[in-house]
């Protein structure tokens, strides 16, 4: 079975991607974007506005197969 690398960029950290094996691109897929929820709740307290972060989904030759991008942009109604 193939393995997949899911890397989150921060900004803040430069953590060693965690690896899976996974029956296929679909599969990885879809648990990237389960990873990205979680990474999204644990982080919820610390995430401010202009914060910048991604979540990339690579095979095993490191080609990146799917990228995720998350902003929190604050409006002008929002007192800063």
């Amino acid at each position: 079975m193939p393995r997949y690398k899911f890397h989150v960029y921060d900004g803040r950290s430069d953590v060693r991607p965690d690896e899976e094996e996974l029956p296929d691109a679909d599969a990885a897929r879809r648990e990237g974007i389960r990873r990205a929820g979680a990474t999204l709740v644990l982080d919820a307290q610390i995430l401010r506005p202009d914060t910048e972060w991604r979540l990339e989904v690579k095979d095993e030759r490191g080609l990146v197969l799917y990228r995720m991008d998350f902003s929190i942009t604050a409006s002008s109604a929002v007192a800063r």
